[in-house]
């Protein structure tokens, strides 16, 4: 039952300390002890927001020194790169947790949304106030299933109207290509996505003026022969479409088919299972909790800082300003989270950063619902947003398959702030 990469954590402090099944707090700041070294460098400083604040050339991983209580310390080696301060443990913390009040594990249901982080000295963090609850009565198991053929292909596009001519080129190829399907009585695509890679992520901008894209076509169909087709027929568009189409050197990228396996979940009875250690030939059994016991998540009870409207003279600024920020996937769910820099920042924060907007802001990404979860200990904000990602995973043709750019595509929002804050963003307020 502990298969979860925060458990090789976990089980060395269970041994250490002698926390017992039940010491949920403990185990509570145990995982997230785990949660925070899982991902090696990601909280010493990899993909942190502020990455001009660091080298990467010799990026140090991260220690955890453990208390008995289960509060630590995170630090680094001395001499190594890497950044180690509140943001960059705070983005560690938020990422790809889903609802905060309830990160579910084998042993426990983590509440992180009272976690606090302080800065102790350079390159030293604590961690401290985490809750436990009981676990589930159930283990999560995750399988892969067979979804047909799937091959992405990429050609660049350079001038005047260059989305207009990607999309263009892609449709063009595409009736092509259907025709002769359906002329050797052969289905058509089950699907099939046009991205003008470089025509402005940021949902604020206009695309039309961008003068070099990468048309990144994606396709999926139940017999790979299909996909060969439109492949043949994409060589028509280096002679024969828009001026400005070329591959890339004398490999080019070739669209290779692949079978696609896509993840399916699901949820077994705890009891249903018999945990074993096995060391060479010998078995031994493991008893471990299966009646469960949770009762719902902590953040249903989470007093959050008031939202309050800016006040006074306003300016325009990004959300860069105000925030860290990190974004990852729980299959085909994307969860985005900002960090205030400053605790003043938090108020207007919840009063603008609303789950509604986010939905807005990322309307050609996001198909289903968004909820948004406080976390008050670290002054964040974590968004949960459904039906994000084409599947997710090894089953997407989207450009980001793993919610990676989530977060540095809500940063480029712009929003109205006090100018007293002295953030400089130069724009004048919409207000």
């Amino acid at each position: 039952g502990r298969c979860v990469d925060s458990a090789l954590v976990l089980g060395i402090l269970m041994h250490e300390f002698g926390w017992k099944d039940d010491q949920y707090d403990q185990l509570c700041m145990g995982t997230c002890a785990g949660h925070l070294l899982e991902c090696s460098a990601q909280c010493t400083g990899g993909l942190f927001t502020d990455y001009e604040a660091e080298k990467w050339d010799n990026m140090g991983y991260p220690i955890a020194e453990v208390s008995a209580d289960g509060s630590f310390t995170i630090t680094k080696p001395p001499n190594t790169d890497g950044i180690v301060s509140f943001g960059s443990v705070a983005e560690q913390l938020v990422y790809e947790i889903q609802d905060p009040g309830a990160y579910h594990c084998p042993d426990v249901a983590c509440d992180f949304t009272s976690v606090k982080i302080e800065e102790v000295s350079k390159d030293k963090v604590r961690v401290s106030g985490g809750r436990g609850l009981p676990p589930t009565d159930s283990y999560k198991v995750c399988c892969t299933i067979p979804d047909n053929f799937a091959a992405i292909s990429m050609m660049l596009i350079v001038g005047h109207d260059a989305v207009a001519k990607a999309h263009r080129t892609h449709e063009t190829i595409l009736g092509r290509t259907r025709k002769i399907l359906q002329e050797i009585n052969m289905e058509d695509f089950i699907e099939t996505r046009a991205e003008a890679l470089g025509a402005h992520f940021d949902p604020n901008r206009d695309e039309r003026d961008a003068t070099e894209v990468v048309l990144k076509i994606g396709l999926k169909h139940k017999d790979k022969r299909a996909i060969g087709i439109y492949n043949r027929e994409a060589v028509c568009a280096g002679v024969s479409f828009a001026q400005g189409t070329t591959g890339f050197g004398a490999t080019g990228v070739s669209g290779k088919t692949s079978e696609v396996l896509r993840v399916f979940s699901l949820l077994v009875p705890k009891s249903s299972q018999t945990c074993e250690v096995v060391v060479g030939d010998k078995r031994f059994s493991v008893e471990v909790p299966t009646q469960g016991g949770f009762a719902g998540s902590a953040s249903s009870s989470v007093r959050p800082v008031p939202a309050q409207a800016p006040a006074g003279e306003l300016e325009r600024v990004p959300l860069l300003k105000l925030c860290y920020a990190r974004s990852g996937d729980k299959g085909n769910c994307a969860n985005v989270a900002l960090i205030a820099r400053k605790p003043e920042y938090l108020p207007v924060l919840r009063h603008i950063v609303t789950a509604h907007l986010v939905k807005k802001y990322f309307a050609r990404r996001v198909k289903g619902s968004v909820e948004r979860f406080d976390m008050p200990g670290i002054g964040a904000l974590n968004f949960l947003c459904q039906d994000a990602l084409g599947g997710g995973g090894m089953a997407t043709l989207h450009s980001d398959p793993l919610a990676k750019t989530f977060g540095q595509v809500l940063l480029l929002l712009h929003v109205d702030v006090p100018k007293a804050w002295g953030l400089g963003g130069g724009l004048p307020s919409k207000l």
